[in-house]
């Protein structure tokens, strides 16, 4: 299962334990929006890993792609090529 995971957090202390958290399950595309490739049974534990994490400071935004979603996916750009391999 693929998640793009997207947030804005002004509290400096929690983004950074999220961007942790993030960085240790998927990859970084952007300063503040990650990929994580995920078994599917994982998914509860992940997004209630990121409730904890972040209950009551800004937004997170979690999308989950199906297989067709997936090969449909456009990357555009010179290092784009190394997001492929998700």
């Amino acid at each position: 299962m693929i998640l793009i995971v997207a947030y804005d957090i002004t509290n400096d202390k929690i983004r950074n334990k999220i961007a942790g958290y993030l960085e240790k399950k998927g990859r970084r595309i952007q300063k503040s929006v990650f990929i994580l490739d995920i078994e599917k049974y994982k998914f509860k534990k992940v997004l209630k890993d990121l409730q904890n994490l972040n209950s009551k400071d800004g937004i997170m935004h979690i999308f989950s792609l199906c297989k067709g979603c997936k090969k449909r996916a456009v990357f555009i750009g010179e290092k784009m090529q190394e997001y492929l391999i998700f």
